[in-house]
């Protein structure tokens, strides 16, 4: 459970790196209680996954697994999980809370494996940890498994690999959607843009609402904002696409396009995205600045959201924005935001460089922000916005840089 409530927190908006330190240090804390009992942790774990094999309990069995130098338990994994692809993911969390030694133990041996689960969980480590894999990764951008050739472009482009950026532009073809659409990410990170085409074209019902999400945020940072407008003027004007043509509005960071944005506030169905897209321009904290309404209404049905529970939860985090207030705050604090930059949290998003985590404070600033940097260069590497949260000088930090 508490694998799984970590994994949800680092996806939310709102969520504070103290609110995640906490979580993790009783993660920790279950996880070493765990393993003074030995091989009972194991079996305790392995009965608790085979009972409901979902994401957090393939994360804990995998965690103690690796711990106690188990081999076995990943084909296991394979053979039962609920959903093939989520286990994939959840062994990779595990990865976290295992030192380095065991990483790079359990890694080398499943990057040269036959086995496609392995060395898709392996480059699944690699990605959410920033793991190195040297020249390891060539290869699997032909491999006959498709879930492999999505992490290695996904592994490319999170780790400014610009030396592939052909490979990427290249695969944006792929007959396999997560294929190209993975590569069409990496190749608009380390191709310079070349992919903007096909990755513009994944937003909306036909994808996911994760991967429309992120879609968006890194096709509207590829864009000036004057080849972005009737991008955006075609999302908005589309009910099955107008979220993520808010979300654009806020990628873009254009202060001339407040007026409007803070107009669609009224419609419930999209007041909420429209406050965040409000927040990443302005910087202002519409919960913690009392800029909500002091009544909520229910949340309207959204068919968008309806098989979509990781963004249900991200819209359900976010503050239900007061018009009014807002306005009055734009009329108090609007003078101070630059119409000759990109904005992004109220500064300048060319600001944005090796930036104190202390002042990011929130998870939905740390992802806006990292993304921003990783496009700053075809070689920037992706900071880790989901990296471990470690208390120094009294203050929560994450070495975000490194993994």
């Amino acid at each position: 459970m508490l694998f799984m409530q970590h994994r949800q927190l680092t996806e939310m908006p709102n969520v504070r790196l103290p609110d995640l330190y906490e979580t993790e240090q009783r993660l920790a804390a279950h996880l070493d209680f765990g393993m003074y009992c030995g091989a009972q942790a194991l079996d305790m774990a392995r009965s608790i996954f085979e009972e409901s094999p979902t994401r957090g309990e393939v994360s804990m069995f995998a965690h103690v697994a690796m711990l106690q130098g188990n081999k076995d338990f990943p084909e296991l994994i394979g053979d039962l999980a609920a959903d093939p692809q989520d286990a994939v993911a959840a062994v990779g969390h595990a990865f976290a809370f295992c030192g380095k030694p065991v990483r790079r133990d359990y890694l080398g041996q499943w990057i040269h494996s036959d086995n496609p689960f392995l060395v898709r969980s392996a480059l699944e480590a690699a990605i959410q940890h920033r793991l190195n894999l040297r020249d390891l990764l060539i290869p699997l951008f032909d491999h006959a498994d498709s879930g492999i050739r999505t992490r290695a472009f996904e592994y490319a482009g999170v780790m400014g690999l610009a030396e592939h950026g052909p490979r990427a532009e290249e695969a944006a073809g792929d007959s396999a959607p997560d294929v190209s659409f993975a590569a069409a990410v990496a190749g608009c990170r380390i191709a310079s843009g070349a992919t903007i085409v096909p990755l513009l074209s994944k937003i909306g019902p036909s994808s996911s609402a994760r991967d429309s999400r992120l879609a968006t945020e890194v096709a509207f940072l590829t864009l000036n904002e004057e080849n972005a407008r009737d991008h955006v003027r075609a999302l908005l004007s589309d009910i099955d696409t107008r979220r993520w043509g808010l979300l654009a509005l806020g990628v873009i960071g254009a202060t001339r396009t407040l007026d409007f944005i803070i107009s669609d506030m009224a419609a419930p169905e999209f007041s909420r995205m429209a406050g965040w897209a409000f927040s990443m321009i302005t910087g202002a904290n519409v919960a913690e600045d009392d800029l909500e309404l002091d009544e909520f209404p229910d949340s309207p049905d959204n068919p968008l959201l309806e098989d979509a529970p990781e963004e249900d939860a991200i819209e359900e985090a976010l503050p239900w924005p007061d018009p009014e207030r807002i306005a009055a705050w734009m009329a108090e604090n609007g003078s101070r935001l630059s119409s000759d930059h990109p904005m992004l949290f109220g500064l300048a998003r060319w600001s944005y460089q090796d930036i104190d985590t202390t002042q990011l404070e929130f998870q939905g600033r740390f992802r806006a922000v990292a993304q921003a940097i990783a496009m700053q260069s075809p070689d920037r590497r992706l900071p880790n916005w989901r990296s471990r949260v470690f208390l120094q000088d009294r203050q929560f930090r994450r070495d975000w840089q490194m993994g």
